[in-house]
């Protein structure tokens, strides 16, 4: 009888623990490549960007990540969900990170090299605010 239960409750762990994982597994976010071309092909015609019109997908805020940022930190101080464990922002200095939030959730981001956009500092927008243009003087 101990043996059983023992062996149940094992088996339930286990399901359990798949379960867990399927679901962080589901809800991590990969970077969006078609807008991430979309911008950088806008930037390069227009020299010049609204989000509001360029992406397929709702948002309430934008975040833009310079080099070396965490934005897990950020997010976690914002009360943003994010599955994603890492980011290559953190260990690269020639992109730029795009992240979208709608919710208080992470929906889509985008890795734009600086040659197209670059910052001083990380910044967020709401998304009517979500235009950047290239100042080609003050680059």
């Amino acid at each position: 009888m101990r043996k059983r239960y023992l062996i149940c409750i094992l088996i339930i762990l286990v399901i359990g623990g798949r379960g867990v994982f399927k679901y962080k597994q589901h809800n991590i976010v990969k970077e969006n490549l078609v807008l991430k071309n979309e911008i950088i092909q806008e930037m390069k015609k227009n020299k010049s960007v609204d989000f509001s019109k360029i992406t397929n997908f709702d948002f309430e805020f934008m975040y833009v990540f310079t080099p070396y940022s965490v934005p897990e930190k950020v997010f976690n101080e914002d009360k943003v969900k994010c599955y994603n464990s890492n980011f290559n922002i953190e260990l690269c200095d020639d992109i730029n990170m795009i992240a979208f939030v709608k919710s208080n959730k992470f929906v889509e981001y985008v890795n734009i090299p600086r040659k197209y956009i670059d910052f001083n500092k990380s910044v967020k927008f709401k998304k009517g605010e979500a235009k950047l243009s290239i100042d080609n003087e003050n680059k």
